[in-house]
């Protein structure tokens, strides 16, 4: 009687006690994966953020690089645009008075001949 209940009872504990270690064992495994999985996906992101911060700063001194350059050149076609309008004026008078001075001019030529 009794103690044939104890011990279905000491049998059902034991047996809920294999089953609970199974499970604890599993879930610990389980854990310890994504654990390393986790550490190794971290691991990779890292060395990526790395990488991509690497190019971040080689194209912001490309960019200043640019701008240099940019600035230089906008200097020089200032100095190339200030020689053309000061050479504008002489320029203005031959194509102004081209036709004039080249009839008077003919008309000098025609008078010698």
């Amino acid at each position: 009687g009794i103690i044939t209940i104890l011990n279905l009872i000491k049998d059902d504990i034991n047996d809920d006690r294999a089953k609970a270690k199974t499970a604890e064992d599993s879930a610990a495994q389980a854990f310890t994966k994504l654990e390393a999985d986790s550490n190794a996906q971290i691991a990779a992101l890292t060395s990526d953020i790395s990488a991509l911060e690497g190019a971040k700063s080689g194209k912001e001194t490309d960019k200043g690089n640019a701008e240099t350059e940019r600035l230089t050149k906008k200097g020089e076609l200032e100095a190339v645009l200030q020689k053309l309008q000061a050479a504008e004026p002489g320029c203005v008078f031959f194509t102004v008075n081209f036709v004039t001075r080249s009839k008077n001019r003919q008309i000098e030529i025609d008078g010698l001949e």
